[in-house]
């Protein structure tokens, strides 16, 4: 996992992980399908699933802020799962 200069290496973390598990997880207990979301987002029809696949390194705030609206998710109960899992890995 190589990062470009002056960034942290992210993608594959256990952090990432579950982000784009919570994403994958909430889009299918909504029924949606990828590319419904991918269209939503205005992105190509692989956006989303290049995303959940953790191909897709970087989403930003407001990217998860429109998807929780999007799939219909509440982003802060997300945002607090992920942060245990980081929470476990700065306790360790």
């Amino acid at each position: 996992m190589k990062a470009r200069r002056g960034m942290v290496a992210t993608i594959g973390t256990r952090c990432h992980r579950r982000l784009v598990g919570i994403l994958a997880a909430e889009r299918k207990k909504a029924g949606i399908r990828q590319i419904a979301v991918s269209a939503s987002m205005k992105e190509r029809p692989n956006w989303m699933s290049r995303l959940e696949s953790g191909q897709r390194r970087r989403i930003d705030v407001c990217e998860f802020i429109l998807l929780s609206q999007i799939i219909g998710f509440d982003p802060v109960a997300a945002l607090q799962e992920v942060l245990k899992v980081a929470a476990k890995k700065k306790g360790a």
